[in-house]
């Protein structure tokens, strides 16, 4: 998919969770981090800027759960994207799922290593396109769930110091391949990610940034700085017991796209 396609799109992302000792890890668009107990994560994206007009509880719902066991863990998600407007002229409103994730992250003795890999299956619909676009313009660094007759192959590798001291940080960086699955012609994609965050806990709360990119492979004749996207990302969220609520908003880098934010909502459960 070409930059000037992926623009077209006006597309964001943005994702916020995390623990300190024993609950999820921290992160905000970060991949999460096994730590031997049970999350399930409700996070809800919202795109805003000139031009956007939504209503009511437009945004893209995503569901997720990570099972930790003792060298392993399974990640499961699913989105749901919600497209509603209305005006003197015109009201649509529809919603569709997106693409299944699955995924098994195996996390190094001392938890600072994480390699994570998995898939996200085709069954995001084909015929409901202002809800996809809903999807690709909140979550565009995960624009894989989103799209249509596409099967993708995650692949994630991630180190962090340690999460629970006041200031830590973390990189991380791997390949996206996308296979088209339709009748279409389009051929096959390989994405790499990278990411760079940092971050601040206090005894009532937590603090973290984040930049995040990614470079398009397989686009050999576009130039360096049309094959990539970059995004900067700020959250805040608050640990209460077994529930962790977060919020956090996201800014593009490039032009084109920086009209663009996405606000988001998140909820952590620690189930066990």
């Amino acid at each position: 998919m070409k930059k000037r396609t992926l623009t077209s799109l006006l597309c964001c992302t943005l994702l916020i969770s995390g623990p300190w000792s024993g609950t999820f890890a921290q992160h905000i668009y970060f991949n999460p981090v096994s730590t031997n107990r049970t999350h399930l994560g409700l996070r809800y994206l919202r795109p805003v800027g000139n031009g956007i007009e939504l209503r009511g509880l437009s945004g893209t719902y995503e569901l997720s759960l990570l099972q930790s066991f003792s060298r392993a863990g399974l990640i499961i998600s699913m989105p749901y994207m919600r497209y509603s407007n209305k005006n003197e002229y015109f009201s649509d409103s529809e919603g569709s799922l997106g693409n299944l994730f699955v995924g098994l992250q195996i996390p190094s003795r001392d938890k600072k290593i994480n390699f994570t890999f998995g898939m996200a299956l085709p069954t995001a619909s084909t015929e409901k396109w202002s809800a996809q676009w809903v999807g690709w313009s909140s979550d565009f660094m995960n624009l894989y769930k989103y799209s249509p007759e596409t099967l993708t192959l995650y692949f994630n590798l991630r180190y962090n110091s340690d999460l629970a001291k006041p200031l830590f940080f973390s990189v991380e960086t791997g390949p996206n391949l996308l296979f088209n699955t339709g009748d279409s012609a389009s051929e096959s994609e390989v994405y790499v990610h990278y990411g760079l965050q940092g971050g601040y806990n206090m005894s009532k709360a937590r603090f973290l940034v984040e930049l995040y990119g990614f470079m398009i492979t397989t686009e050999s004749e576009l130039d360096f700085g049309e094959r990539t996207y970059h995004q900067i990302s700020l959250g805040a969220e608050i640990p209460l017991g077994k529930v962790e609520p977060g919020i956090f908003y996201n800014f593009y880098l490039d032009e084109g796209l920086s009209e663009i934010n996405v606000l988001g909502l998140k909820l952590d459960f620690n189930l066990n």
